[in-house]
């Protein structure tokens, strides 16, 4: 094999490492950033739920149409962020998290209904104590639905949470893993050409120094394997000092 050749191969083998090993480090990082981006989905679910409670409370105490609007938004936003959630690749313990979630705030969606029935039929100025009592207790079994959701929610937040932290892990395995294996093919490819250019080179160069020092009989070593361009100039010059001689 020539010498450009040789140098040839072990820079597309070394290129390819490179190309493989960056491949891997990208694909890693999009696993760990769709891994945050689900525990992102039910910190916006908890904030969003946490809101539905102020604005339930503030409605059913003022009856304006402004925190019934609220409820709604964010209602939409709380279905929304269910569907990125559940579309986003749960396991069975994740799943079933967000399956109970969905159930609790199925049934705080049926109590608002309920609430906001109760508060079109007898708006909150000419309530009696008895309709206030009856609207309290709507109020309070909402409550509990939606903090049943926010539990929920926090409990696939944590079990997420340790998904995430066992991927990092796994990124820094892959990263040093990838990092010491390209390394290691860079160091054997300089390790082959150097074997190939600097063993024949240095003997070149003795043999310099020895006709330079009128020693014409100095030969040096050349072997059958040595075809390249390194051998063919070992035995060129072998051949000149012999006809010096």
């Amino acid at each position: 094999m020539t010498v450009r050749r040789l140098y040839t191969r072990q820079t597309v083998i070394s290129i390819i490492a490179l190309l493989l090993g960056g491949m891997i480090l990208v694909l890693s990082a999009r696993r760990a950033a769709h891994f945050n981006q689900r525990t992102a989905y039910t910190g916006d679910l908890i904030r969003l739920l946490s809101a539905q409670t102020v604005f339930s409370t503030e409605y059913v105490a003022y009856g304006y149409a402004r925190p019934l609007k609220q409820w709604n938004i964010a209602n939409a936003e709380i279905q929304k962020t269910f569907t990125k959630i559940e579309n986003a690749g749960l396991t069975p313990e994740e799943q079933h998290a967000l399956s109970t979630a969905r159930w609790y705030y199925t049934r705080a969606e049926l109590m608002f209904a309920r609430l906001q029935q109760a508060v079109a039929d007898n708006p909150p100025s000419s309530q009696t104590p008895r309709l206030e009592k009856r609207t309290e207790l709507l109020v309070d079994e909402l409550s509990e639905h939606l903090q049943s959701v926010i539990a929920q929610a926090y409990s696939l937040n944590t079990i997420l949470g340790r998904r995430v932290a066992w991927e990092n892990r796994r990124d820094r395995w892959v990263i040093g893993g990838v990092f010491t294996l390209v390394l290691g093919i860079l160091v054997a490819n300089l390790a082959i050409v150097g074997r190939r250019l600097i063993g024949p080179l240095a003997r070149l160069h003795l043999g310099t120094r020895a006709v330079s020092r009128g020693d014409f009989g100095f030969k040096v070593p050349v072997g059958d394997a040595d075809r390249d361009e390194l051998g063919e100039l070992a035995r060129s010059f072998n051949q000149m000092s012999a006809e010096l001689s």
